[in-house]
Formats: C-alpha cells, sequence, structure tokens
C-alpha cells in the first residue's frame, strides 16, 4: 500500500477514475483526463506516473484502459473533503488519517457522541444535494445518438445545429493543432512499446514504435480527412499545417520513442500532406509556411 500523503491535485484524479469506471464499466483512459480536466497529454501522463509509482493505481503498461485503484471508496471520499493547493491531503495509510476530516459520516458519528444537540442541528440545516443530470455525463457516441435522435423528432432545429457545428469545426488553428500533437508525441515512453514476443511472432521494437507514433497521429489525420470532405479548406489548411509542424517540433525536441522509428515523424508529415493535396493540382505547402516552421524539411515547400 502507498505510504505518501496526496496532495490536492492527486485527490482530483484519484476519485475520477473511480466515478469514471462506475459510470462506464471501463477505466478512464488518458484522453478522458485531458478533457475532464482540460490540460495537456504531458501533464496527465505525468500524473499517471506519479500515481502508480506512489502505489494508488495499478496499470499495464502498453495497455489502453488498464488503471485500475488499490485504494477504497472510504479513502476516496477522504480525499473529497480536502482542499487547498499542493496541500498534503492525507497523513497515514492504512486509515488515511489519523482524525477523520470534518464533514464526513465518520465525523459526524464520533462528534456525535460529544455535542448531539450541535450535529442534529447541523443536519437539520444540511442543503439538499442537487439531482445529476444525465445529459451532463454522456459520452461523445451517446451525445451524438441524442442529438441524432432530436433531430428526427424536431428537424427544424437542423439548422440550428448545423449553424453550431459550423462554428465548432471552425475553432481550430495550425498553433493548437502543432502544440497538442507535438506533446502527444513527447507523452509517449518505453513502456508504451509493445515489443518482444507474441502469439503470431517476434515484433520488433522499431515496428512496436512505429505502430505506437501512427496511433498518435491517426486521430488528427482522421480529423484532416474529414474537414476536405465537407470541402472546408481553409479549416483543413490549419490541420494538416499543424500536423507537420507538430510532428517537426516532436522531431527536433525529441520524444522518448523516436529513436526506434526516426524516419516516422518525416512519413507521417509527407501523409498529413498527400491527404491534404488529393483536390488539388499543387502537392507541396507553402515556401513560407516551411521556412517559418519548419526549415530543415525543404522538401515539403513547392
Amino acid at each position: 500500500m502507498p505510504s505518501s500523503p496526496f496532495t490536492v491535485k492527486q485527490g482530483e484524479y484519484l476519485p475520477f477514475i473511480d466515478h469514471y469506471s462506475r459510470l462506464y464499466g471501463i477505466p478512464p483512459a488518458e484522453a478522458d483526463f485531458r478533457r475532464f480536466f482540460e490540460v495537456t497529454p504531458p501533464v496527465v501522463h505525468q500524473m499517471i506516473k506519479t500515481l502508480h509509482a506512489r502505489g494508488f493505481i495499478d496499470r499495464e503498461p502498453g495497455k489502453a484502459r488498464s488503471i485500475t485503484l488499490r485504494l477504497s471508496r472510504a479513502q476516496l471520499a477522504d480525499l473529497a473533503a480536502h482542499s487547498g493547493p499542493d496541500k498534503p491531503l492525507l497523513s497515514s495509510i492504512p486509515g488515511l488519517s489519523p482524525t477523520r476530516p470534518a464533514g464526513t459520516s465518520a465525523s459526524r458519528r464520533e462528534e456525535s457522541t460529544i455535542h448531539p444537540r450541535r450535529v442534529k442541528a447541523a443536519s437539520r440545516s444540511k442543503p439538499k444535494r442537487a439531482q445529476a443530470d444525465c445529459l451532463d455525463v454522456l459520452t461523445g457516441d451517446e451525445a451524438g445518438a441524442v442529438l441524432q435522435a432530436l433531430l428526427k423528432a424536431h428537424p427544424d432545429l437542423r439548422s440550428d445545429a448545423r449553424r453550431i457545428a459550423d462554428g465548432l469545426l471552425e475553432t481550430v488553428s495550425l498553433s493548437d493543432v502543432a502544440e497538442r500533437v507535438c506533446g502527444d508525441l513527447q507523452a509517449l515512453e518505453l513502456d508504451d512499446l509493445d515489443a518482444g514476443p507474441h502469439a503470431g511472432g517476434y515484433v520488433e521494437p522499431s515496428e512496436a514504435a512505429w505502430d505506437v507514433i501512427e496511433g498518435v497521429v491517426a486521430p488528427y489525420l482522421h480529423d484532416l480527412e474529414r474537414r476536405i470532405k465537407l470541402r472546408r479548406e481553409v479549416e483543413a489548411l490549419q490541420v494538416c499545417s499543424g500536423i507537420v509542424a507538430g510532428l517537426y517540433n516532436a522531431e527536433r525536441s525529441g520524444f522518448e520513442l523516436h529513436r526506434y522509428a526516426e524516419d516516422a515523424p518525416a512519413e507521417l508529415a509527407s501523409r498529413a500532406v498527400s491527404i491534404w493535396s488529393r483536390r488539388r493540382r499543387k502537392h507541396a505547402l507553402s515556401r513560407q509556411f516551411v521556412e517559418k516552421f519548419t526549415p530543415d524539411w525543404d522538401w515539403l515547400a513547392d
């Protein structure tokens, strides 16, 4: 069992794992942490490594959604009672704390033996807990199904839905995409490699690294393809340029799996440009872009 105290930030991540796992029946992926806490991939990855190193969670390296808690729900309830930046939440385990945090059911039971009238009065004034809204906990697929059902029942809402969707698709920039691509690649580590003996044969580290790197970039390439399909030329160019710049920055700044697949960033950048140029006569990015963002990849210029 872990022996270090929790910090407030760790106390936010641990209950999230418990709540998510109970709600969906599977552990959260790192992308779920990123969306919920609105942080970058390296931040999430480092937190997961820290929680694992301190013995608060178990995980299987290289396997998605393999996080499991090593704490009981009672311990997580104690966590939720604390607040304050970087404040150690708990001082000992098991039992978490020599004295129960105020507000927990255990502390109220202990206090009632000393001040029964005070506890009774406090219980009468306790505000009712707001009921959770099911719409707030839908997955992406579930939210999409709700939207389709709503539009089918109320076709007059389609124009408003399309206007909102257009607004969402317009909110993309080269710098944001580049930062996310680079951050996702830099968050990779050796534990993500699924190399070695397998039922189908031996997987070389270079092959495993290529698969992992390609898997990181694949969602961005899919985003590029759907924008091209919708003929959203401006946004498609932003996404393509962001992918290329992110791959370039990751290669130049270095990331742990790059040494096993040194050609992956350049080849994936070439793939992004190829997708972007399918419906165009030009098959390269502008020289201004290359000189500013990828000066050593002059082969990208027109």
